[in-house]
């Protein structure tokens, strides 16, 4: 994160969702958003020709840990049910954009996808774990990442996930440092919210799930390790980069030739706070 995006994340931490997301509308903040807009429900994106959205919503319904799914707009960039003039078009600080050129996969980093955009497409929101670290905070478990102005640390690991129609590779986690003495009251803040991947997937050594070294990640920025949080316990929860892992195992296994994520950590905020979400959203399971 450079200095104006740490600038612009401190200020954005108790504004207003739509205040942020017209700030990344106009391309004045395209930094990772965990943090910003305390108490409030962020989402991943994943947005595919519609053609596969059948296959896609029957992937998160049998990984709803991973893939936990909030809407599904289908030939429309507005979403319905998570907030007003929310334009899933320009309101993300970073897309990738997956196509096929001379047989490989090709990434384009962009910071709107007004000029890929049409009717279409479908878009997928699934839930993400920035939403309940507010929480964790006010009952005083630490969050290195944010007190560093860093993304959250995220792994490949080597357990599997449901398959579907070749939607699907394995789990991507994420992971915080929790102080023993604070690891049940992280998993009873946590497992209320279904929305956000619920309680940890995991708590213990790394290389059970297959995380060879936790000292670097594969998305997001590398853990602080230090004497604050040297005795503390790893915990992993299962994350929404799964669905981008199971996007480009799909364009690897020529299932599809196009897709739209966002960039890791770089997550749509809707108007929805957390604390309300289980009753305004349904879960799917």
């Amino acid at each position: 994160m450079n200095k104006l995006e740490l600038q612009n994340f401190v200020h954005f931490k108790k504004a207003e969702p739509s205040v942020v997301r017209q700030a990344i509308r106009n391309e004045k903040f395209t930094g990772q958003t965990s943090g910003c807009c305390e108490g409030h429900l962020q989402c991943n994106v994943t947005i595919v020709d519609s053609k596969h959205n059948k296959s896609l919503e029957n992937f998160c319904l049998l990984n709803p840990k991973a893939a936990p799914l909030l809407e599904i707009m289908d030939g429309t960039p507005f979403t319905s049910k998570l907030g007003k003039d929310i334009d899933i078009r320009t309101d993300v600080p970073r897309y990738e954009v997956y196509t096929i050129k001379h047989n490989k996969i090709d990434c384009k980093e962009v910071l709107n996808i007004k000029e890929y955009w049409n009717k279409g497409m479908t878009t997928f929101l699934t839930g993400c774990s920035f939403s309940f670290e507010d929480e964790l905070m006010e009952n005083k478990i630490p969050m290195y990442h944010i007190q560093y102005g860093r993304n959250v640390s995220m792994y490949n690991t080597n357990i599997p996930i449901n398959s579907v129609d070749g939607f699907g590779k394995d789990l991507v986690v994420s992971m915080r440092l929790i102080p023993h003495s604070m690891l049940w009251n992280t998993c009873q803040i946590t497992e209320k919210y279904w929305m956000s991947h619920g309680a940890p997937f995991f708590v213990g050594h790394p290389s059970i799930i297959g995380i060879k070294n936790i000292n670097k990640c594969d998305y997001g920025d590398d853990p602080v390790f230090n004497e604050a949080n040297k005795n503390d316990v790893p915990c992993f929860w299962a994350c929404g980069v799964t669905v981008k892992n199971t996007i480009l195992h799909a364009l690897e296994q020529g299932v599809i030739d196009f897709a739209i994520t966002h960039k890791p950590g770089h997550m749509i905020i809707t108007d929805i706070p957390l604390i309300n979400a289980a009753k305004i959203l349904r879960s799917p399971s």
